[in-house]
């Protein structure tokens, strides 16, 4: 079946080895490598000075070009919604730019100086926001304001799974 599906969407050879590695325990690499975070998965993608050695660019890139190409020939369950595009997400939720961005930048690596905004710890990540005399030089008021902004447009737009609590 899963030839089958390979065929279909017509995979090139190097589309399925990088979504079988992504399968596997390399996701936590590929992960890490997108994302900037966890510390301990980002320092293996790099060499002993800290210098970036590997992003996987190019698996990557395998990675969403399989994916897309999947997307296209699988079914998706009734009781699902399926958002192909982010695009398309954000036109119906009716973000603003300036949200998509802020929201871009929370799922990624400035979610860890986000949280250490809002919630004063751990130590090490507030110590990012300060000056040298430890007093505080930002607090992304306006990128956390836009976050909160978008967050709120998506849940108006997006089902809530009913075993979850959202609370509005």
């Amino acid at each position: 079946r899963v030839r089958a599906l390979c065929e279909l969407a017509e995979l090139r050879v190097e589309e399925v080895i990088c979504l079988r590695l992504y399968t596997g325990p390399m996701f936590v690499l590929y992960n890490a490598s997108l994302r900037g975070f966890p510390e301990r998965d980002v320092a293996c993608l790099c060499d002993e000075d800290g210098h970036n050695m590997n992003r996987y660019e190019t698996t990557i890139f395998c990675i969403a070009s399989g994916v897309a190409k999947l997307a296209k020939v699988t079914d998706v369950p009734l009781n699902r919604k399926l958002y192909r595009r982010v695009r398309a997400l954000c036109e119906l939720a009716e973000l603003r730019v300036e949200e998509v961005i802020c929201l871009r930048l929370y799922t990624g690596p400035m979610f860890v100086l986000y949280n250490a905004s809002l919630r004063g710890f751990p130590e090490r990540d507030v110590a990012c926001l300060c000056d040298e005399d430890g007093h505080n030089m930002n607090r992304y008021e306006t990128t956390i304001f836009c976050i909160a902004s978008g967050v709120a447009k998506l849940a108006k737009v997006t089902d809530v799974p009913l075993n979850r609590k959202l609370y509005r």
